[in-house]
């Protein structure tokens, strides 16, 4: 199927179940090669419909941006129209960012599984920096929650991030000092990593004490001799 943008996002916020249900069928049906423009055109215009939307549209263009990340894996940045630095996908990222966040259930649940398959489409995609990154944005999204549904939702959202990356994360996610686990936070573009067991903070340390004259086995074997003789 040809990947029309204007017809994809018009069917998104249509507010029409059947409309937005054969759009979300047919996105993975679109050629690769001209899957481009839903991200280039599509994407915009959706996160804006979004921002003004109700709640069905704004449930309908998480569920898109879920399918949209799932069809990245194999174009190029240059045709998901992102420079080579950033984000494959930053304009998807925010929004459901701001979608795990909402305080309705229907928006939220929706945002979790796009969350996954955002993370999944980064590990396929072999962007492990982008996987760290968005694992610290929802630790710092975690410690900013005042709501406790909205607090778990990111939670959940979060563990199918580590499992999505978990043999990258398991490689950084322990202490030097103490071998227990590190968190990973994100404070708008600056990563850090805080030790939840002895509070370490990303900062090499070196703990002194009294040094120990560790005996050997010939030492003491000479050392019971010696008592034994003395006897």
């Amino acid at each position: 199927m040809t990947a029309d943008p204007e017809w994809f996002t018009d069917a998104i916020l249509s507010t029409d179940p059947e409309r937005v249900g054969e759009a979300l069928d047919l996105v993975r049906q679109t050629w690769p090669d001209e899957r481009s423009g839903l991200y280039v055109d599509a994407v915009p215009r959706c996160r804006d419909g979004y921002r003004t939307g109700n709640w069905f549209q704004r449930q309908s263009v998480v569920r898109f941006f879920g399918e949209l990340s799932v069809t990245s894996v194999g174009l190029t940045r240059a045709e998901l129209g992102v420079d080579s630095d950033g984000p494959p996908l930053p304009g998807i990222e925010r929004t459901l960012q701001a979608a795990i966040r909402e305080t309705d259930e229907r928006v939220r649940r929706p945002a979790r599984h796009a969350i996954a398959s955002l993370a999944s489409a980064y590990a396929r995609r072999r962007e492990p920096a982008h996987l760290r990154r968005l694992h610290g944005t929802l630790n710092t999204l975690v410690a900013d929650s005042d709501q406790s549904m909205v607090t778990r939702s990111i939670q959940l959202a979060r563990a199918a991030v580590a499992k999505e990356c978990d043999e990258e994360l398991s490689e950084r996610l322990v202490c030097p000092r103490c071998g227990d686990i590190v968190e990973h936070w994100t404070f708008g573009d600056t990563t850090s990593v805080r030790c939840v067991a002895c509070g370490y903070l990303g900062v090499e340390t070196e703990l002194t004490g009294p040094s120990v004259q560790r005996e050997s086995w010939d030492e003491a074997m000479e050392r019971f001799r010696d008592r034994g003789s003395a006897d």
